[in-house]
C-alpha cells in the first residue's frame, strides 16, 4: 500500500507571496528544456515555461534568495536551485519523473491552480509542499495559468529532507 508520505509533505514556510509574484514578473521565461535530444520529454511540453534564478542574478531577487537560504539552512543542502514555472492555461504536463532533482519544495503562486497527480495516489492540491519528484507525476489541463516557484534540491534524497522538515 502506498503512503502519501512517500510522495509529498505539506510544509509551513514563511514566504511573501506578493513579493514572489512581483519577482516572477522580472524573470525571462523560456520553454522547458532538459538538454536532451529531440523527441524527448521537453519537446512534448512547450506549454511549460521556466525562469531560472541563477546564482549570478539571485541577489536581485530578495524574496527568492531569502527562501533559498531558509531551505538551505533547514535541510543542510548545498544545492538548492530556484526556478519559476508557468504552465499555460488549458495545457497539461504528461506523466513523468524529474531528472537531476532528488526532491523539491514547490510553492504555488496562483490563486486557483490544477493539482499535481501522482500515478499511484491520485490528485493532490497543495500551496507549499516538499515533493518527491522521483515518483511519477503529471499536471492536468486547467482553465487558468499555473504559476509556481520550485526550489530543486539536487544533493539530498526526498526521505532525508522529509525527516529534516
Amino acid at each position: 500500500m502506498f503512503s502519501h508520505n512517500d510522495y509529498y509533505k505539506e510544509i509551513e514556510l514563511n514566504f511573501d507571496k506578493d513579493a514572489l509574484i512581483e519577482e516572477n514578473e522580472e524573470i525571462n521565461y523560456h520553454p522547458f528544456s532538459s538538454g536532451k535530444k529531440r523527441n524527448s520529454f521537453s519537446d512534448l511540453i512547450p506549454n511549460w515555461l521556466q525562469g531560472p534564478v541563477t546564482n549570478d542574478i539571485i541577489y536581485e531577487y530578495f524574496e527568492v534568495k531569502r527562501i533559498k537560504d531558509i531551505i538551505s539552512t533547514k535541510t543542510k543542502s548545498n544545492a538548492v536551485n530556484p526556478k519559476f514555472y508557468k504552465q499555460l492555461a488549458n495545457t497539461s504536463l504528461p506523466m513523468h519523473r524529474d531528472t537531476g532533482t532528488k526532491c523539491a519544495i514547490n510553492i504555488i503562486l496562483s490563486n486557483d491552480a490544477a493539482p499535481i497527480i501522482f500515478e499511484d495516489i491520485g490528485a493532490i492540491k497543495y500551496k507549499c509542499a516538499l515533493i518527491n519528484v522521483s515518483q511519477r507525476h503529471s499536471v492536468p489541463a486547467f482553465p487558468k495559468e499555473r504559476l509556481l516557484i520550485k526550489f530543486s534540491i539536487t544533493d539530498l534524497k526526498y526521505e532525508d529532507v522529509y525527516n529534516l522538515l
